[in-house]
């Protein structure tokens, strides 16, 4: 009698290949059990046994076969089931998702990688003045920590950017990754920041004082589908100026 529970076991663990294997092993094993061969006669006993042996053989060739063909489609649908996730979930997430620079360079999977270049990313566009760029850079729920406040949410953090680009001319924004600790799809750092900036109500002075502002920068990041963003930024920490030296102006 062909057991159930084996059956199950043998379809959970090889699949559709393997439950046909496993059926028809039984199948040949009750045959056998009935003891049916000395009754008949030797060339119908070998002829018999040759079937079963044939036909052991084809089913096996048939269960590898159908476990290779699966094996070979299910990832693929899989990836591309996870992929599109992934990317529904990186646009719904953004400030500006139509606007989100690809970082990483060659390497964009790079964990690392991404992150340092995240942190570039946020200096280079504050030097350039480019809001959109800037708040692409931040998840919706992101929270930014200074000075003067805090800002929470594309909105927020629009309206800071637009208000400071506005009064401040930056020429120089570097920071220096001093700790990086990530942990999955969340990660922290700690920068060292260093800024040189304009103070636009002085630009028509004949020679500018061009300040410079020394501080650390706390970052936390969030990684939604493939691509790392800016969940928190506390800015200022430990800041002092350096005495402002001239400039000609432009």
């Amino acid at each position: 009698m062909i057991e159930p529970e084996t059956l199950r076991i043998v379809g959970q663990t090889a699949g559709i290949g393997g439950l046909a294997l496993g059926v028809f092993l039984l199948l040949v094993r009750d045959i056998i059990r009935k003891n049916i061969f000395p009754k008949l006669a030797r060339e119908h006993a070998y002829a018999l046994l040759r079937l079963i042996v044939i036909l052991v053989w084809m089913m096996s060739l048939a269960g590898l076969g159908t476990w290779y063909l699966q094996s070979q489609t299910a990832p693929s649908k899989v990836s591309r089931s996870q992929d599109t996730q992934a990317r529904t979930d990186y646009s719904a997430t953004l400030c500006r998702a139509d606007n989100a620079p690809q970082l990483g360079g060659a390497n964009p999977i790079d964990d690392g990688l991404q992150i340092r270049a995240l942190i570039k990313a946020e200096g280079e566009s504050a030097v350039a003045g480019d809001v959109n760029r800037y708040i692409s850079l931040f998840r919706q729920d992101a929270v930014i920590e200074e000075a003067g406040g805090f800002q929470k949410g594309c909105k927020a953090i629009e309206a800071r950017d637009v208000a400071l680009f506005a009064s401040v001319s930056f020429l120089r924004i570097e920071d220096k990754v001093v700790d990086l600790k990530i942990d999955g799809n969340s990660a922290t750092a700690t920068t060292s920041h260093e800024e040189e900036f304009l103070q636009d109500s002085v630009r028509s002075a004949r020679s500018q004082p061009i300040e410079k502002v020394i501080s650390r920068t706390k970052w936390a990041f969030i990684k939604d589908g493939f691509t790392w963003r800016i969940r928190n930024a506390v800015f200022g920490l430990d800041g002092h100026r350096v005495p402002s030296f001239a400039s000609d102006p432009p």
